[in-house]
């Protein structure tokens, strides 16, 4: 008895598994394709997630480049300070009339020359000015 148990068992399981193909047959896709829509669900979540990751990584480059340039930008002001400094040295009177008494022997002039350029033929003149004192 036993053993044609388990052969209406595997019969009764047999015909309704043929009546599930028969039914899924019938609908076509939907029985064969199961399987595709969780698929393209976890295609697409791992597309979004890859994005996030890549557009992630992308602004943390651009933050650094960013800091960079912050910096950069602080030497560059701090030099320009400095240069701006030596300028004002460099073309003060003090040390444009010290390099040329020292350095190129010169002096203050006592004497003014004046040519009258409106006159054709006219002789300069010269003309004692006290300009500073030596």
């Amino acid at each position: 008895m036993s053993f044609s148990s388990k052969t209406r068992i595997t019969v009764a399981r047999q015909g309704h598994l043929r009546k599930a193909r028969k039914v899924s047959a019938s609908s076509g896709i939907i029985w064969r394709c199961h399987w595709v829509y969780p698929t393209l669900l976890i295609a697409v979540m791992v597309a979004f997630v890859i994005m996030y990751l890549c557009q992630s990584a992308h602004q943390i480059s651009i933050q650094y480049e960013v800091n960079e340039l912050k910096i950069k930008k602080f030497e560059l002001v701090k030099e320009q300070r400095e240069l701006k400094l030596a300028i004002e040295n460099l073309g003060s009177l003090e040390r444009v009339e010290r390099i040329a008494k020292e350095e190129m022997s010169m002096s203050i002039p006592t004497q003014r020359l004046v040519l009258d350029l409106s006159q054709p033929g006219s002789v300069a003149s010269i003309e004692e000015v006290s300009l500073a004192s030596p």
